[in-house]
């Protein structure tokens, strides 16, 4: 039982790295619009706004700024995610197995929230320096840059802060994941469990409807928080040294007094319009590179 297990793990391990690549690569266009219009001072930017911007004075290549960061670490972090959701999943059945005298269990919907919101966590451990390298890069409009590329900007933060600089962020991280990787994956794991019962195997479930609820996890996850990552953006572009943007709760505060609360929803269209297109491409990812794996 432990084999497999164990075996079970890290097929969901490299199937999430692989849904990590796609999130990248299908959401990085969109993201750099969403984290400019969260740090912008200019009230009432839209969404157009920023990429007439973008393509007046950075081209095409304006939308890839900072992909390396993500790309390497979203594959870690989607690969984290799905394994550490499998690993809570299969913990909480094998106790559940040796206090039953039944096989047959399940997990309740409490459960698999609880399993989701400790995958979140454990995400933004990898998650949290890779967007704090990314977003750095992608307030980097004109002028001369300050740093080259994401590697670059990795060691320079290295070589003024220590490994403390890696950290700028992280509690608002750990806000955010917690909260919304419980409710993304959980929703997503709910519905699957229902299918499943239906199509009488994951593998039998049309792929239309992972699209389709893989997308709707997506805008979930957004819609509940949102706001939190506004915060975080405003905390990681900071320079280091001359932070305003000091705690989650004082950012909170300082951005509504200053802007209001319409600046919680800065740079949400781009955000929605991709959630959809993102998450529907990263569970049809996870779900067709497992079916492969299980063969193996």
């Amino acid at each position: 039982m432990n084999d497999t297990k164990k075996i079970i793990s890290i097929k969901d391990f490299i199937s999430g790295a692989l849904a990590g690549v796609s999130q990248t690569l299908i959401g990085q266009p969109f993201d750099i619009v969403k984290v400019r219009m969260q740090t912008s001072n200019q009230v009432g930017i839209g969404t157009f706004d920023i990429v007439k911007s973008i393509m007046k004075k950075e081209g095409i290549k304006g939308f890839y700024k900072g992909t390396v960061s993500p790309l390497i670490g979203n594959a870690f972090s989607i690969s984290t995610l799905f394994g550490a959701n499998e690993i809570c999943k299969n913990s909480i059945l094998k106790h559940k197995m040796k206090t039953s005298n039944t096989l047959n269990l399940e997990l309740t919907t409490l459960e698999i929230h609880i399993c989701g919101a400790i995958a979140g966590m454990c995400n933004a451990i990898w998650i949290s320096p890779t967007e704090l390298f990314r977003i750095k890069m992608q307030i980097q409009a004109t002028g001369e840059p300050r740093y080259t590329g994401s590697i670059d900007c990795a060691v320079k933060t290295v070589k003024q802060f220590g490994l403390r600089g890696f950290f700028q962020g992280m509690n608002s991280t750990l806000v955010r994941e917690g909260v919304g990787v419980s409710v993304y994956l959980g929703y997503y794991e709910t519905r699957i469990k229902k299918l499943e019962k239906k199509y009488k195997s994951r593998q039998n479930i049309p792929k239309y409807l992972v699209l389709w609820n893989g997308s709707l996890s997506g805008l979930l996850y957004w819609f509940v928080i949102f706001p939190v990552d506004v915060v975080k953006s405003c905390i990681q572009s900071e320079a280091y040294p001359n932070k305003v943007y000091k705690t989650f709760l004082k950012t909170l505060l300082i951005l509504y007094s200053q802007k209001g609360y319409k600046c919680f929803f800065n740079g949400i269209m781009p955000c929605l319009t991709r959630a959809p297109f993102v998450n529907a491409g990263v569970f049809l990812t996870y779900e067709l590179s497992k079916n492969f794996l299980i063969h193996f």
